[in-house]
């Protein structure tokens, strides 16, 4: 499979326009009422960018007007990326998966069952009054001294390992429940109603496989 994996990467990373098309991404800006100017970074070219700086290895800006193959500064760059939506990215994201999930129900079945692996992180933000609001962080740190951290946990397909959906929480779940259990269940309802149903009604999930 990582062969595989090395393959697909490979052919993103010298056709990035085939694998993201020009025209969804410009679809998906109107529908979200995003406005620009033509010029070298427009949405298309810096989305674009921004996928390539990813599969680079987050690469510093600086480099991804080299990869991209346009003279404009790292600089620049950053500013056109900060200009986009997040939202965009989701839909983008969104968009892609979608696409995928015809292959994916079929995909590798366990007896029938959809079979995901399930991974956590979590990451500091900005010392901003609206993610501290949001996220808190952990009782550890003195008030006013540390950042906001969220916990996030993530669902992929365990044969293909594109991924499913995910969810973030904050230092305080709810009461009652394990944060783990609670981001799971969030991260896993979106995928369709049987899941949702399945996670409700007081089935234990396994860690890292859940079954589906």
């Amino acid at each position: 499979m990582f062969g595989n994996i090395a393959h697909a990467l490979g052919q993103i990373k010298s056709d990035v326009a085939r694998a993201l098309e020009p025209g969804l991404i410009v679809r998906v800006c109107r529908e979200l009422g995003h406005t620009w100017r033509n010029r070298q970074l427009d949405p298309v070219s810096t989305v674009q960018a921004f996928l390539l700086q990813v599969l680079h290895g987050n690469t510093a800006c600086t480099h991804v007007p080299h990869l991209l193959g346009k003279s404009v500064t790292g600089e620049a760059y950053g500013m056109a990326r900060a200009r986009l939506p997040l939202e965009l990215f989701e839909r983008l994201l969104g968009e892609v998966c979608n696409s995928l999930r015809g292959c994916l129900d079929e995909s590798a079945r366990w007896f029938g069952h959809r079979v995901w692996t399930v991974d956590g992180s979590s990451c500091s933000m900005p010392d901003t009054p609206e993610l501290q609001a949001a996220f808190g962080q952990p009782g550890q740190q003195a008030p006013d001294c540390g950042f906001p951290v969220t916990h996030l946990l993530t669902l992929f397909h365990a044969s293909t390992a594109s991924w499913a959906s995910r969810a973030a929480r904050s230092q305080a779940p709810a009461e009652g429940v394990r944060p783990d259990e609670q981001a799971t269940t969030r991260a896993a309802q979106s995928l369709d109603s049987q899941t949702t149903n399945r996670l409700t009604s007081g089935h234990s999930l396994p860690s890292p496989l859940v079954i589906l």
